[in-house]
């Protein structure tokens, strides 16, 4: 395509950009809209040709452009000449020959362009995008992407990667990126402890996999991927792992690991625990935390167990299979549902995880019970046995009527619903990646006290037998504490946070009778000498008497936090837990413990010191670990199962630690520790088609049983 003007192709670069655009104004050829748009968006020089050619811009008046075009000194004369000049431009006439293609600026004038410097930027752009979405390569070569990246830059083009330059290129350039700037942010946090994540899971290939992790409060970064095999179920290997990860974070220097690390936090199995005292032996000053939200959820799964709890979360999960279960049945639920404006469709939940019971439990009940309204009018309708249950079974469908006209069933469901919604808000809070060791005893005591108010409130004695009440205060009780056969909450290191943490500050009669002995295990890890455990001991006993400026700090703390949580609730009402995870929120957004440890207060019970820091700072649960790995599930698919695992190293290294570094990069690129205080919802959100997906096939399994 030539231009009949100048005899050049339009598509020449012999020609600079503003040159093409006086010359597509001038032209004829050139479609009308597009010499206004050129003009528009041109100089003042192409806007008073556009007006001395009357092309009607808009905004913009022709004889005021001319007018401005000449000098302000012109004479009469020459002014006169000039709108003779302008006049005898002849006006401008339409093509009668039909445009075949409306093209736009873009095609025309080749507006579009992009340097190699550019170009690498944006190729690093859509690396940390698919990295970050955990996309396949490939999807840089579907036609859609293509015409994305046109619509956009059609210079770029050129220089889009495929699929193995991104994955043999650019995707160990993004890792070594990542990695230099996480280690970044734990050198400018160089005065924190860490904590050391390790969590297992069968891989989509069968085989055992691990994750390991590091992170400092909210702080959570993505360490390792290592594929163990059999290797797993040996204390040994784990061991090893865990040894191998602290010496490579401190340069194989063995001196530098308990000045890096507070505590290692790995679930309940009995190879960890096993592992944590082989590892005590060559760094006693770092602590081994089982995971407390998984402890708290398999209270939740025990007292889910009793006889009679158990066979009201079965009705429920019958009720509500029933309603999802027959598409008839659930199609006259949804047409009920619009026409009353109310209700929602129950929901069923995976058995991996019964703190989402509790869940499961209130969908069916809906707010305000507006569900139990909801199933009157679907049994009351006359097509309901005729139509609407064709195809179910007869004694299903009874017992569904049954269940929805007995005024017992629902008086057990909103009895037991109180029940686990105590529950799982006390596991819920437990994995807060913010959560502190010295939350935990407190928060069990509230959950003591509003279990207790339960098992005496008169609706739960005429319901349910003695035997079931006791046997729930029991599993509350013996879960703490733990046994031969159960896992406990309790742990010397989380009640002596307590005692250490102004934000609560016990007294001596809320501490249990041995709180010495349990107290004296943690220092004599510290104090090899009588006489510094003799002196740490005497500094821990003026914490509990209040005295000196731990005393004064405790008192100001909480009398603000009171202040922002509320005062505590009545003795006889059920709201203990809810009070005592509102003050801890409050806790964690306005007061760190570890500033009055490093100042004065660190500075009259040295010998407590590093013992506090520590226990400050360090991790309580495995929930973050457990992030990644649903990160790994969609990261290594079974669609992309013959990834290596270099290279899911580095995909998982890259998804997670983005999340972390978009929270804390700062303008000029630099790492702001600072914006890091908030918890990482936006992983949540990623993995939450994994969890999605998880409880979608656990649903499609229960149906098919």
């Amino acid at each position: 395509m030539h231009c009949k003007d100048t005899k050049k192709a339009k598509t020449s670069s012999q020609f600079q950009t503003t040159r093409w655009a006086d010359h597509l104004i001038r032209c004829e050829e050139c479609p009308l809209d597009i010499r206004k748009q050129i003009a528009e968006n041109g100089n003042d020089k192409l806007k008073e040709l556009a007006a001395s050619l009357k092309l009607h811009l808009k905004g913009i008046n022709p004889a005021v452009a001319v007018a401005d075009s000449f000098p302000a000194v012109a004479t009469a004369s020459t002014a006169a000449a000039a709108a003779a000049a302008a006049a005898s431009v002849p006006p401008l006439q339409p093509s009668k020959k039909r445009a075949k293609v409306q093209t736009t600026i873009e095609s025309v004038g080749r507006f579009d362009h992009c340097s190699k410097e550019r170009a690498d930027k944006i190729n690093e752009c859509i690396m940390t995008f698919l990295a970050g979405c955990a996309l396949p390569f490939i999807l840089v070569e579907s036609v859609f992407f293509i015409r994305m990246i046109k619509s956009l830059n059609e210079a770029f083009l050129p220089h889009l990667r495929k699929s193995d330059a991104f994955s043999t290129t650019w995707l160990p350039r993004l890792h070594k990126k990542v990695k230099k700037q996480v280690k970044e942010i734990w050198r400018r946090e160089s005065n924190v402890f860490r904590t050391l994540g390790s969590d297992g899971f069968t891989g989509e290939d069968g085989n055992k996999v691990t994750i390991v992790t590091e992170s400092v409060g909210p702080m959570v970064a993505f360490k390792k991927c290592v594929v163990q095999g059999e290797d797993s179920a040996n204390a040994n290997c784990t061991y090893k792992l865990w040894r191998d990860e602290l010496l490579e974070s401190c340069d194989n220097d063995a001196t530098r690991v308990e000045k890096a690390w507070a505590a290692i936090v790995a679930d309940n199995t009995a190879v960890n625990p096993s592992a944590a005292k082989l590892l005590l032996r060559d760094f006693p000053q770092v602590f081994f935390n089982g995971c407390r939200s998984h402890c708290a959820d398999l209270l939740v799964e025990d007292i889910a167990k009793i006889a009679e709890i158990s066979n009201n979360i079965e009705d429920v999960k019958f009720m509500a299979k029933f309603v999802i279960g027959y598409s008839k049945v659930k199609a006259a639920w949804t047409r009920l549902q619009k026409a009353q404006k109310a209700g929602t469709l129950p929901k069923l939940f995976p058995d991996t995880r019964f703190a989402c019971c509790c869940v499961m439990l209130e969908s069916l009940r809906g707010k305000n019970n507006c569900n139990k309204k909801l199933m009157k009018a679907l049994i009351d309708e006359d097509r309901f046995e005729s139509h609407t249950c064709i195809g179910a079974d007869g004694d299903k469908m009874v017992t569904f009527q049954c269940n929805v006209g007995d005024p017992e069933f629902w008086e057990r469901l909103e009895q037991v619903s109180v029940l686990f919604k105590i529950l799982s808000s006390f596991v819920h809070h437990q994995e807060t990646p913010a959560c502190r060791a010295s939350f935990v005893h407190p928060l069990y005591m509230a959950l003591k006290k509003d279990v207790k108010l339960w098992g005496e409130h008169r609706v739960t004695k005429k319901l349910f037998l003695p035997e079931t009440i006791s046997a729930i205060e029991k599993c509350v009780s013996d879960r703490w504490m733990g046994s031969q056969n159960t896992i406990g909450l309790f742990a010397p290191q989380f009640l002596m946070a307590w005692i250490l943490d102004p934000t609560f500050a016990p007294d001596l009669s809320e501490l249990p009778e041995d709180w010495r002995d349990h107290c004296h295990k943690i220092i004599k890890r510290f104090h090899s000498s009588p006489e510094d455990q003799m002196q740490a001991m005497g500094q821990l006993e003026d914490c509990i008497l209040k005295k000196r400026s731990f005393g004064k700090q405790a008192t100001q703390t909480q009398q603000a936090i009171r202040a922002i949580a509320g005062a505590p609730p009545p003795a006889t009402a059920m709201l203990h837990v809810a009070h005592e995870i509102k003050h801890q929120k409050a806790a964690m957004e306005h007061f760190n413990p570890t500033n009055c440890w490093r100042l004065e207060v660190g500075a009259e019970s040295p010998k407590l010191k590093n013992v506090a820091l520590r226990l400050m700072q360090m991790g309580t649960q495995s929930a973050d670990v457990e992030r990644a790995c649903k990160a790994h599930k969609i990261v290594h698919s079974k669609i992309r199962n013959r990834l290596t695992n270099d290279k899911v190293n580095k995909l998982l290294c890259c998804c997670v630690n983005l999340r972390l570094l978009s929270r804390c990069s700062t303008d000029n690129g630099m790492v702001n520790p600072s914006a890091l205080t908030q918890a990482d919802d936006e992983m949540e959100d990623f993995i939450g088609q994994a969890v999605v997906l998880e409880a979608e096939e656990a649903e499609v399994t229960s149906e098919q049983t």
